[in-house]
């Protein structure tokens, strides 16, 4: 993760692209496609029929002014406009240049919706609604001698979590295509968003995401961690965070006025909506950039279970769970099996009620080497249907989408 871009793939299958997968972006001429991301601009053409990759080209190559070395993996599609949206990063010697860009049926070679310069920061994911766009960026000390990048195996090597200072989350304006205010949080850090909801009558956004005290979680899913795990080896909580900036018509008024030389950003008010260890987690796409009752996600069964033997041991998501948002103290539906690790459960909807339809995932099951299709009840979690695979596929961190 995070390693530099250089010219070292000269045929489709020569690039890692494993962390994310969209579907139906316009690509080479054509809509009707799978696409693999990863955080260095790549996109790869695979083949529905038999999942080749047919070619892999950057996000430069669509659009010569998608500049930047890193993007990042994790698009947005707004169903409404059918816009992919995704963001570059063009690191340099003090700052970092970021370009919020957009791509579409209507305008295949897509377009530049805002820029803004920042320090460097690692960025997996970001947020949309029907009028903003919010990019996080995490805190992060530079060294003396300024990003040696380029010349480094790593972004993440070179750049150190900064616990002092603050989040920021840059709102960016999809009409007026520019940065409408910055809003400020405490340090955290964050891999994935669950949902942000757009409120007209109280004129804010909220923003769901599972959040970390640090990015130590990068660091413990590194290959070499992993494959050589230390004594006391343990993934880090994840927990479900709702982050409030409220007032942004007011707040942007100040941004523009000031261009943007505020002395003091307004705060984003941070809110716990369980307090069980969740990642990967999601909401039904009915709800998406919609209020919501409901996630799904992975979590440890023991430390759902509050076994203090197993509170730091756990080194794999071993355990699918349904969280109720809306009631704390509901208690959690839970999918576990002895030996078992799942992957990402997808929520495939069965009609517009939020919970009804099914969560789709693969299971390995260390016991017996073998991997299997999973489909549970999203309302139940009961099993419908479990289904063994031709072949083990080694568990993951990896993401999911279906289509009908």
């Amino acid at each position: 993760m995070f390693i530099p871009k250089s010219s070292h793939y000269s045929t489709p299958e020569g690039e890692c692209c494993n962390q994310d997968v969209q579907l139906f972006l316009p690509l080479q001429g054509s809509t009707q496609t799978i696409v693999c991301t990863n955080h260095v601009g790549a996109l790869q053409n695979i083949d529905p029929e038999d999942l080749c990759p047919r070619a892999t080209v950057e996000l430069k190559d669509i659009n010569s002014e998608f500049k930047g070395t890193l993007s990042c993996p994790h698009m947005q599609y707004d169903p409404s406009t059918r816009e992919y949206f995704t963001v570059t990063q063009d690191v340099g010697f003090r700052t970092t240049a970021y370009s919020v860009v957009a791509i579409s049926e209507a305008q295949p070679q897509g377009y530049v919706v805002a820029r803004f310069t920042a320090q460097a920061s690692i960025l997996h994911s970001f947020a949309i609604t029907q009028d903003y766009i919010i990019v996080p960026v995490y805190p992060y000390s530079v060294p003396i001698g300024g990003v040696n990048y380029r010349w480094s195996d790593s972004l993440l090597d070179t750049l150190s979590f900064a616990h002092g200072q603050p989040v920021q989350l840059y709102v960016i304006s999809r009409e007026y295509r520019r940065v409408q205010c910055i809003y400020q949080a405490p340090a955290f850090f964050a891999l994935h968003q669950i949902n942000a909801v757009q409120e007209g009558a109280t004129d804010s956004v909220s923003i769901d995401l599972v959040a970390y005290e640090d990015d130590t979680i990068l660091r413990r899913l590194h290959v070499k961690e992993l494959r050589n795990p230390s004594v006391g080896f343990f993934l880090p909580l994840g927990q479900a965070r709702r982050y409030q900036l409220n007032g942004i018509t007011m707040e942007a008024s100040k941004f523009v006025e000031s261009k943007g030389r505020m002395a003091v950003f307004p705060s984003a008010h941070m809110l716990i909506l369980r307090p069980e260890p969740v990642e990967l987690a999601q909401v039904s796409p009915i709800n998406a950039a919609k209020p919501y009752t409901y996630l799904y996600g992975l979590s440890h069964a023991e430390r759902l279970q509050g076994l203090a033997a197993h509170m730091n041991t756990n080194t794999m998501y071993n355990c699918i769970v349904k969280l109720d948002t809306n009631d704390p103290m509901a208690p959690p539906l839970v999918w576990a099996r002895k030996g078992c690790y799942p992957s990402e459960p997808v929520f495939v909807p069965r009609s517009d009620k939020e919970d009804d339809g099914y969560l789709v995932s693969v299971f390995f099951d260390s016991t017996l080497i073998i991997s299997c299709l999973l489909v549970l009840d999203a309302q139940t979690f009961e099993e419908v249907t479990i289904a063994e695979l031709p072949s083990a596929v080694p568990h993951s961190f990896g993401h999911a989408r279906f289509a009908i």
